[in-house]
């Protein structure tokens, strides 16, 4: 039986009745209810109606949102029931992903050697991680007809990103994120090969770790006509010069991407 427990600030407990927050079985409905409202505040947002730029850049905001349980999995080694019918997700008006709730704060996991890269445990919270995206992310693809591979791309350059910034956070270690996230994508084919390739870049005495996404968001085909630092159709020049720029510009504020 799985343990209840009281979990970090990164989690909200109990079923959330407030406006914002859409249960995690409505994400397998993207043409109807408040996922169809979310998506098209997405779209709204960037300027589009494509429904493969909309339904990339969902898949990047609805990865970030694994930095709750990754968080709990890397701090307290604990892996959590994130099945979709125990949990929702908050997002703001503008659809940027703000909060997780658990609907029951359960274990299905405890790793007694205090190991995150321990086999068992990252099995474990690479099935959990699993078993949520996979039928979300087949819901998005039978909407928009973005391509599967494109749409797992998206999700776990953001699971490699959030490992990174929680262990940054945790053990002032960006590099044992590295390691975590390729622990954890190698747990299935879907997201080993469309896992991110990082890499790092210094400027002065920091150094930060940046991704090049193994599929595109389809950003520049929105008004801006911009590409993301990490869009895969740069030359790898020109992204690492971006990168190099944006920390010359936020410095010691800068983060891993």
């Amino acid at each position: 039986m799985a343990e209840a427990i009281a979990v970090q600030r990164s989690f909200s407990v109990g079923e959330q009745p407030e406006s914002g927050w859409i249960r995690g079985a409505d994400l397998l409905s993207p043409a109807t209810g408040i996922f169809q409202g979310l998506l098209q505040a997405i779209g709204s947002g960037i300027g589009t109606k494509n429904k493969r730029v909309i339904a990339a850049s969902f898949a990047l905001r609805y990865g970030w949102s694994a930095g709750a349980p990754l968080q709990t999995y890397i701090a307290q080694h604990q892996v959590m029931n994130l099945a979709l019918d125990n949990i929702s997700l908050h997002f703001c008006d503008a659809g940027l992903y703000r909060e997780y709730s658990l609907h029951r704060a359960e274990v299905v996991f405890q790793c007694e050697s205090r190991n995150v890269a321990d086999r068992e445990v990252v099995l474990h919270m690479a099935e959990q991680l699993y078993a949520q995206a996979e039928p979300v992310i087949e819901a998005l693809h039978e909407w928009s007809r973005f391509s599967r591979r494109a749409l797992w791309a998206m999700t776990v350059s953001s699971w490699a990103s959030q490992s990174v910034r929680v262990a940054e956070a945790v053990f002032g270690d960006r590099n044992k994120g590295y390691a975590i996230a390729e622990h954890l994508l190698s747990y299935n084919p879907n997201l080993y090969r469309n896992k991110p390739i990082f890499y790092s870049v210094q400027h002065g005495m920091e150094q930060r770790l940046f991704q090049k996404r193994a599929a595109c968001c389809l950003y520049y085909l929105g008004p801006e006509r911009s590409f993301c630092t990490s869009c895969p159709l740069l030359v790898d020049e020109e992204r690492v010069d971006r990168s190099f720029h944006y920390m010359q510009q936020y410095g010691v504020e800068a983060t891993s991407h």
